[in-house]
């Protein structure tokens, strides 16, 4: 056994000898007050008790006056407590013959048990039990001879059976000591292994920054420089405060406030922070451990480049989705104001005019069609797109993308052929715009790549659902370009959106549902194709409510007829900060005979509302566009109605959002602001009458 597991089992027999003494006096005492009231104090506190007990106080007070000391002088001075006891044992045998053979035990006892474990080899043992055997052959048994107390023989067996006892008990206790030493070696390997090869830097340090362990990762990163840890670590600091970490390490885990007699008050794991090591990034995390009875700091440095890359990478494309976001929207509001405008002028100007403005009118939607997939894109990337269906006729959404290619088919001299089922029902609950989108972009990139021959849009009922597809006769796609196709801004054409069309094509079918495939000869053509479900509404008849729903799209009105309203006494606020958006719905409001007010920012809508309602003019709507300066319409629609909770105005308009904003998030908060319905950016003549006449 090593000699630092016999120093453990030494401390383990002088802490039970230091308890055997507390017990023993305390027996005596409890003897002496027993026979103070059983007999008499006067034979309680007798000589030899009072010896006795004396013997107890003295070696318990030697024992731990030692207790303190090193392991050699412990050793020393329990052997020296030892023969005193004895000698003071058998002086006190000589002058009370009674207590000779209680005394004679303990002797023996103390002796053989306690002295013995004193030495880990077996020499010295075997002279205390020589010299054991020699006192009591030389002194006590010429006692026990004369006094006849005790025969040799069972003086003897005692002995041995006190021999016996105290060898197996300590046997038995070297060998549970021996057996967890060599469990905490093995599991100390074990761990060892396991912090050697783990993936994070471990490096274990006393107070003294002296090495007690460090593991391969933690080499790489700081060198096998054991000697001088504390200079390197003096030499390193963290990234945004420039604290160096030898610093925080004293401060936060080696500071004497946190540092008590018994070690380390504070054992919570602390972030330091990051570092830059290499072109590498660190985070570093600190801990008090005990290793080899010394109060240690545990480091762990963790390498988080690769977050922080995808972080930084994250936040770019947040920036990026941003940026697209405004920029999408910026181009919906003058793609608004010629929808609207052209549809006034259809209604006014000679029919000789209708072709050229029709044509205005399809690039526009063209358009608006290229700004709805960088819209889209937004969305995907954010994770905001979702499927909004609803009842639309889906022939009439395929016709139309027919028509807004044919000018340039015509153009080009490419013949546009249609195939498209009777038995598709005329209405059916689906995402109608998501669909017409998907079909335009599958007829632009063919538009794009046919310059003679014809593009074919077939679209047949196959019982349960529709089977779309667009087939050119163009240039084709080579094969190892198939699977390419559908990646995002791919392809040989300077165009930033090049790829963009299809990569958003291939995510809405997806998102119905469906999956777009591709068949293509190189020279000849392609073929894109996709299958969709699609579900019949219900011919209920419904009570129509004066409450709208929030929930209802365009679609979902009924069809009302919105120029019933012109002898109805109505009034209207326009808030936009975009002349030609006021100016637009100005102009259809008043072809209708509609009156209005209008507002440049949120601020003058609330000062507008406020007036009417002084001067007794009810609003009946508010068209409120959402990003205005000064006070944005959510802002402005939010104050508009905590005035008439608060009743400082009697009527509260219907505030129907108008903006080219789409995201989910943006739409719930129109209506948190307390708007009741909201309009995207741009919006036909029709739909823009439409959805007011429920309001006013």
């Amino acid at each position: 056994m090593r000699s630092e597991w016999w120093n453990e089992f030494f401390n383990q027999s002088y802490e039970r000898l230091r308890v055997s003494f507390t017990m023993i006096i305390c027996l005596q005492m409890i003897s002496i007050i027993a026979q103070s009231i059983i007999f008499s104090v006067q034979l309680a506190l007798s000589p030899a008790n009072i010896e006795q007990i004396l013997i107890a106080l003295l070696a318990k007070t030697c024992l731990h006056l030692i207790k303190s000391t090193s392991i050699v002088s412990k050793k020393v001075g329990l052997y020296f407590t030892i023969e005193a006891i004895n000698i003071s044992l058998k002086v006190c045998s000589n002058n009370h013959r009674a207590y000779f053979l209680v005394n004679l035990s303990e002797s023996t006892a103390i002796t053989m048990y306690f002295q013995t474990s004193i030495f880990q080899n077996a020499w010295p043992n075997i002279l205390i039990a020589v010299k054991h055997l020699a006192l009591w052959y030389g002194h006590d048994l010429k006692i026990i001879s004369s006094n006849e107390l005790i025969t040799v023989s069972e003086m003897a067996i005692f002995t041995l059976a006190l021999v016996f006892c105290f060898e197996t008990q300590k046997r038995n206790c070297i060998h549970k000591l021996n057996c967890s030493k060599l469990l905490q070696q093995e599991a100390l390997h074990q761990f060892s292994e396991i912090f050697r090869v783990f993936p994070d830097g471990l490096i274990i340090f006393n107070t003294n920054f002296e090495t007690k362990f460090q593991n391969e990762t933690s080499v790489k990163i700081l060198g096998d420089n054991k000697e001088n840890l504390h200079l390197i670590l003096s030499e390193i600091k963290i990234k945004d405060s420039g604290n160096l970490i030898s610093d925080l390490i004293k401060e936060q885990l080696f500071n004497k406030e946190f540092i008590s007699n018994e070690g380390f008050r504070n054992d919570n794991i602390k972030l330091l922070g990051t570092t830059e090591i290499h072109n590498f990034v660190y985070q570093w995390t600190i801990k008090h451990v005990r290793w080899e009875h010394e109060d240690c700091c545990m480091a762990i440095l963790k390498d988080v480049t690769n977050i922080f890359a995808l972080e930084r990478s994250a936040a770019e494309n947040k920036g990026k989705a941003a940026v697209m976001r405004s920029v999408s929207h910026e181009l919906r509001t003058p793609v608004n104001g010629i929808t609207l405008m052209v549809d006034k002028l259809l209604t006014k100007i000679p029919e000789r005019y209708h072709k050229k403005l029709s044509h205005i009118k399809i690039c526009a939607n063209l358009l608006k069609f290229q700004i709805s997939d960088i819209i889209d894109y937004t969305k995907l990337t954010s994770g905001n797109f979702i499927i909004n269906s609803s009842k639309c006729q889906i022939k009439k959404h395929l016709q139309e993308c027919l028509d807004y290619i044919k000018v340039q088919a015509l153009y080009k001299g490419v013949e546009i052929l249609s195939k498209i089922d009777e038995l598709i029902p005329d209405e059916c609950i689906i995402d109608g715009y998501r669909l017409q989108k998907a079909v335009m972009n599958l007829l632009n990139n063919a538009i794009k790549y046919t310059s003679k021959g014809t593009i074919e849009l077939c679209a047949i009922h196959t019982g349960k659902g529709i089977h779309v597809s667009v087939k050119d006769t163009g240039i084709g796609i080579p094969e190892p370009r198939l699977g390419q196709i559908f990646e995002m801004l791919n392809g040989d054409s300077k165009s930033g959106l090049c790829g963009l069309g299809l990569y958003v094509t291939k995510t809405i079918l997806k998102n119905m549902g469906s999956t777009i495939k591709v068949a293509s000869t190189f020279g000849k053509g392609s073929i894109f194709s996709f299958d969709l479900d699609i579900f019949e509404p219900l011919r209920e008849e419904t009570e129509e409510s004066d409450i709208p729903d929030e929930n209802l799209s365009l679609n979902d009105i009924p069809n009302l007829n919105y120029r019933t309203l012109i002898s109805r006494p109505a009034q209207i606020l326009i808030v936009d900060d975009n002349d030609f958006n006021r100016m637009s719905l100005a102009s259809i409001l008043k072809s209708e005979g509609i009156a209005f007010l209008e507002a440049i920012n949120g601020e003058d809508a609330i000062k507008a509302v406020l007036k009417c309602d002084k001067m007794g003019i009810y609003l009946k709507c508010i068209i409120m566009d959402c990003n205005m300066p000064v006070t944005d319409g959510w802002e402005a629609s939010r104050r508009i109605k905590n005035k008439y909770t608060q009743g400082i105005i009697k009527n509260f308009p219907a505030i129907i959002g108008y903006t080219a904003y789409s995201s989910k998030d943006d739409i719930q908060k129109c209506y948190d602001s307390g708007m009741i319905s909201y309009m995207l950016k741009p919006t036909a003549r029709d739909d823009f009458l439409l959805i007011i006449s429920k309001y006013i």
